[in-house]
């Protein structure tokens, strides 16, 4: 009989070993497929597994259109696996729910609510209003620095501080995950390392578990615990990296930037880089 090898028994050992915490969420051989008028069947995501542990902060890296997106809104309900399991804390993920929020890039305020209102919004839509309510709001619009611009309404904000609001509104329910889908994208520098260093110093003091969609290696890097390199047709994890740093990060580290080269050497292998063949002729 052909012996197993060992590198299989240990990872099997560490599978079911009782004693390590279960994964606040556990994706396992998801896989997404779109069927398309007119078109072959589209996958988009193939035989993905990803546990992300409670408290830890991780994000997923890749190139456009491999599907990063798309696996978040596997995780936070939006969408349902052709293939495979998605689960939080151990139940079928199978659909939104308000113990985990999403904040998206472009901000999702409403223009006729104040900034106090929009983050009232979210309290509210828990059944919690009066006093205390207006209270929590104005604790977390204080925490992001917002409390001056409480009777503004989203058209008097930078997108800075918009992004500020909707920071205070996901926290302010106290979810147990937070979902971020390139919330600093179309942000400048200055104010994207700002709000960076904003979300560390909340993350730090509650520990919710984050899952970042970016494509900023830098962001990536600066941010989290692990990051995930997603590479594409179809969406696939090429490359776990363990962000193994203390906190605060000097973004000048050199650690940092050894970890920049492989992440870089990662996508330029998993991304359109490293095409063979070109797709058209000239």
């Amino acid at each position: 009989m052909t012996p197993i090898p060992q590198s299989i028994l240990t990872a099997a050992a560490v599978s079911i070993d009782p004693l390590a915490p279960p994964p606040r969420i556990d994706v396992r051989g998801a896989g997404v497929t779109f069927a398309l008028a007119n078109a072959p069947a589209r996958t988009v995501l193939s035989s993905i597994d990803l546990q992300v542990r409670n408290g830890e902060f991780v994000s997923l890296l890749g190139p456009s259109g491999c599907g990063k997106t798309t696996l978040m809104n596997l995780m936070a309900g939006f969408l349902r696996p052709t293939v495979g399991t998605v689960a939080i804390d151990g139940s079928p993920v199978t659909g939104p729910d308000p113990r985990r929020v999403v904040i998206f890039q472009d901000y999702g305020l409403f223009p006729w609510r104040t900034v106090l209102g929009n983050v009232l919004f979210a309290l509210e839509s828990r059944g919690e209003r009066g006093p205390a309510a207006r209270d929590r709001a104005r604790h977390y619009l204080q925490l992001v620095g917002l409390t001056d611009a409480a009777d503004q309404h989203p058209h008097q904000l930078s997108g800075g501080m918009k992004q500020r609001v909707a920071i205070a509104r996901a926290l302010s329910v106290a979810p147990e995950v937070l979902f971020m889908d390139e919330p600093f994208g179309a942000l400048d520098t200055f104010t994207r390392f700002h709000l960076q260093d904003l979300l560390l110093e909340l993350w730090e003091r509650s520990r919710i578990t984050t899952v970042l969609v970016t494509h900023d290696v830098d962001e990536a890097l600066y941010l989290s615990d692990r990051v995930v390199v997603l590479g594409e047709r179809p969406g696939r994890i090429v490359e776990t990296i363990d962000v193994a740093l203390e906190r605060p990060r000097d973004r000048r580290a050199p650690e940092l930037h050894r970890l920049r080269d492989r992440l870089l050497e990662e996508l330029r292998l998993a991304g359109r880089w490293a095409r063979q063949k070109p797709e058209y002729d000239i």
